[in-house]
């Protein structure tokens, strides 16, 4: 199996392109939600963590 096509810029995702537009739809009380939901999900993720000392 090969990857050349790896190396082929015009088979990669325009990451830049797709961020500039998508951050155009998005407003501070998204933003809020967005980061509200990554602190629940840390606090989950840490509950199931083991204590170790």
């Amino acid at each position: 199996m090969s990857n050349e096509h790896l190396k082929k810029v015009d088979t990669h995702f325009a990451f830049g392109k797709n961020w500039a537009s998508y951050s155009k739809l998005i407003d501070e009380p998204q933003i809020e939600q967005a980061k509200k939901g990554l602190l629940k999900l840390i606090d989950q993720l840490i509950a199931t963590v083991p204590y170790h000392r």
